[in-house]
């Protein structure tokens, strides 16, 4: 790091974990210095890698029908603690539309779809990265479980 303002340092971690940018365009983001090679090589010694992979793990759960619905089940508890005297018809309003998000959220047909699509998206993944796992009973087993899923989504 010879050279280097620890606050470029902190910036250039931040840019590749946080904003998924590259080495390089951080580097040009920097006007070439740090090189993208420095950057490749903090990235390594410094596991950046792990730390987006933590990152983007975290923000895809609070994106997660759970998480929505605590957040959700908070807000109507918040709404709930306003004494009735205080409890206005905007109030009455938005818990109404809290309870429909609520039940949107936790209503099977809006999450099986989600499944669906993230069991293709992990197919996909194994075909690609992995494609000596995709034994014949995975996929037999993946089949039937897309199967049973398409049901559910039926009824």
């Amino acid at each position: 790091m010879k050279g280097y303002n620890p606050n470029i340092k902190v910036q250039a971690k931040k840019m590749y974990v946080q904003e998924g940018k590259s080495a390089n365009e951080i580097s040009k983001n920097f006007n070439g210095k740090p090189t993208a090679q420095t950057v490749l090589n903090w990235v390594t010694k410094e596991k950046w890698d792990v730390l987006k992979s933590d990152y983007q793990n975290k923000q895809y759960e609070k994106l997660s029908p759970k998480s929505m619905a605590e957040k959700i089940l908070s807000k109507i508890d918040k709404l709930l603690s306003v004494s009735t005297d205080e409890f206005t018809t905007k109030d009455a309003d938005a818990l109404a539309k809290l309870q429909k998000s609520l039940a949107n959220i936790t209503d099977s047909k809006q999450q099986l779809p989600i499944m669906f699509e993230l069991l293709t998206d992990f197919v996909n993944f194994l075909e690609n990265k992995h494609p000596e796992l995709l034994t014949p009973d995975l996929v037999d087993a993946i089949g039937e479980f897309s199967t049973e899923l398409k049901k559910r989504l039926e009824r």
